[in-house]
């Protein structure tokens, strides 16, 4: 699980790629024209960005290299990267400086991944220095949106990122059991599911 954890962001961006797919095409339908976004350098963003394609004219916020570099060919979409220290192994910046620029926006929509979820330790991510930064985002939004495919549910990493209190709508590519289903009604947590089983 670590070394998976700390695998390059273009192996990670393979993994899962028709669920991502599928996740990010439904996250896209989230947002409305006008909207100011902000979303993290997880593989799962990389597909919502793509899904946005020329559809409306939004502001991207994000500390993604890899994200910045995808949106650069969409004329509808002004994207704003928020600098910091390179981390290499995911494109993206974290560190004192995106931190405090992140902390310096209103976002409408956050839009993020994690690394695992668990009902009692809540949403969870591997790298301290990349929790920090979606931490952050976070406390910017109106509305929180979590995007999750389905090895996520029940899978434990190192860093406690928040609890469910704080996501609004979980976004996921497979029906979760009736026991995350009762929870995240019980959260108020919006469900949407690309594929019915």
């Amino acid at each position: 699980e670590k070394e998976h954890d700390d695998e390059p962001f273009s192996v990670r961006s393979r993994e899962n790629l028709d669920n991502k797919k599928s996740i990010g095409s439904l996250v896209s339908n989230l947002i409305q024209d006008g909207d100011i976004i902000m979303m993290d350098s997880s593989t799962t963003s990389l597909e919502v960005a793509k899904g946005l394609g020329n559809s409306k004219n939004i502001t991207l916020i994000t500390n993604s290299m890899g994200l910045s570099m995808e949106m650069v060919q969409y004329d509808n979409i002004q994207v704003i990267c928020v600098g910091g220290t390179l981390r290499r192994k995911s494109l993206s910046f974290i560190g004192p400086t995106a931190r405090e620029v992140i902390q310096n926006y209103y976002a409408d929509k956050v839009i993020l991944s994690c690394k695992g979820i668990d009902m009692e330790k809540g949403i969870m991510e591997s790298n301290e220095m990349e929790a920090e930064v979606k931490k952050a985002m976070i406390d910017t939004a109106k509305t929180v949106i979590l995007a999750v495919d389905n090895t996520k549910f029940g899978t434990l990493s190192m860093i406690r990122l928040f609890d469910f209190s704080k996501i609004d709508i979980l976004v996921t590519d497979t029906r979760p059991s009736e026991e995350w289903m009762d929870y995240f009604q019980e959260m108020g947590i919006k469900c949407i599911i690309s594929e019915e089983k």
